[in-house]
């Protein structure tokens, strides 16, 4: 699979968080600023479908996620859905430009199926899923934002876990409202902080969980950090400046410019096993 723009790095668990809260947020390299849009509207786009949940369950179980993280009262950012895509490629093209149908932040499910190299999942079998974010590295600024779903390892279910008839494997919404964390700016709790092990932060579910489909008081903490209601720029988590950039990310006549761009990957953790298919 091509990954576009930037350098890669390994994500791991930011090292500071606030003494009694359990968020953490993701963090610009050299001890920077952390990440943030620095608009306040931010579309999701489905590409395909999965194995076992079809569009309509997939447009349900998005629209759940987008919607625990956008109604919180001291936090204006909307995350909404977009038209689906075909885009498959993930991270920021900046040969494309921003806006452009290269640049749409995707949710697409990876099955392996055979004679497809796009449909392959290129990640940690372990992993539930995976979502890449890219960002000025000066700034901070938030600029593309993709979930991977990891449909070869894992059977996700849609269903209403009232519902008797419902038996949830591995719930799509709770994944998803997990991912959709990561696309804001957030990043996993240290495991032994104060209430993170109840946080949709968390950084692993077991089968069957549905918890992370409703914000923890912390979630909504880091989000109201970022995003605080009012506000024309976005917060900062780490108590450092966050420097102007004169960087963009446009493809025009003179030609494209764009800043140096770190590309992070960061994930849910699951047990696999619950669907085994053979990989292509």
């Amino acid at each position: 699979m091509t990954r576009r723009g930037g350098v890669a790095l390994t994500a791991a668990v930011c090292a500071w968080a606030a003494p009694a809260m359990a968020y953490v947020c993701t963090r610009t390299p050299g001890l920077g600023p952390s990440v943030a849009w620095f608009q306040r509207d931010v579309q999701l786009h489905r590409s395909g479908r999965g194995a076992e949940v079809d569009e309509v369950g997939i447009d349900a179980a998005l629209g759940q996620a987008v919607g625990a993280w956008t109604g919180v009262p001291c936090a204006d950012l909307v995350v909404g859905i977009g038209t689906p895509t075909t885009e498959q490629l993930v991270g920021f093209d900046w040969h494309a430009g921003s806006g452009s149908p290269e640049n749409e932040n995707i949710v697409v499910f990876r099955n392996d199926r055979s004679g497809d190299p796009l449909d392959a999942w290129m990640h940690t079998l372990g992993a539930i899923a995976i979502t890449t974010v890219t960002f000025d590295t000066t700034t901070g600024k938030l600029v593309d934002a993709d979930i991977e779903m990891n449909d070869t390892a894992f059977e996700f279910t849609a269903c209403d876990p009232e519902d008797p008839t419902c038996f949830v494997s591995f719930d799509l919404a709770n994944t998803l409202t997990h991912e959709v964390g990561h696309v804001i700016g957030l990043d996993h709790p240290p495991p032994d902080s104060a209430g993170a092990t109840e946080a949709t932060m968390f950084a692993s579910a077991p089968r069957g969980d549905t918890a992370k489909r409703t914000l923890a008081a912390d979630d909504e903490d880091g989000l109201c950090t970022l995003y605080p209601a009012g506000s024309p720029v976005p917060g900062e988590c780490y108590g450092v400046g966050r420097p102007t950039s004169t960087a963009r990310f446009e493809q025009g006549p003179c030609g494209a410019h764009a800043a140096p761009l770190a590309v992070v990957l960061i994930g849910l953790a699951g047990v696999p096993g619950a669907r085994r298919r053979r990989r292509s």
